[in-house]
């Protein structure tokens, strides 16, 4: 029996591996016109510059890299701030008493120390430019103290 109905399945990679085509035409068109730009640049500088600026930049480079290579090496790493690792209190359930936990007390005291060496920095020209090296480092540091000195008190 003839099917009347056929459906016609649509492919469309086709449309697909055109546009795929186009772009990458565009992108070698965009390369080949930058690149004769740039010959016609280089052509205007005699060859002895271009090979003396060649030179000074692969020395540059050469030096900046066994700079940063010997500096990986070094035995007494920079320390921005020692101030300790800021821990999540563990939430527990416990009747309410005139108990204190020393282990709370003391991480608070530890908490409060970063928060009050933080702040202490701001008070000298050299406190500030740790400061910002610390808060560029650590962007939400001054939140997360703040978040957890409020859990270890609402606690």
């Amino acid at each position: 029996m003839i099917k009347l109905n056929k459906r016609k399945i649509r492919d469309h990679s086709e449309a697909r591996n055109k546009v795929a085509r186009s772009v990458a035409a565009n992108i070698i068109k965009a390369q080949h016109i930058w690149a004769t730009w740039m010959n016609r640049q280089s052509q205007r500088c005699p060859p002895k510059l271009r090979s003396a600026l060649m030179i000074i930049f692969l020395m540059a480079m050469a030096a900046v890299s066994f700079s940063m290579i010997v500096g990986g090496f070094d035995r007494n790493p920079r320390v921005i701030a020692d101030a300790g690792a800021i821990k999540m209190p563990k939430v527990t359930q416990h009747q309410k008493s005139g108990v204190t936990d020393s282990a709370t007390d003391g991480a608070l005291k530890r908490i409060k120390r970063v928060r009050r060496y933080l702040d202490s920095l701001a008070a000298t020209k050299d406190g500030k430019i740790k400061l910002d090296n610390i808060i560029s480092l650590r962007p939400g540091l001054q939140d997360s103290i703040k978040l957890v000195e409020q859990l270890y008190k609402n606690r």
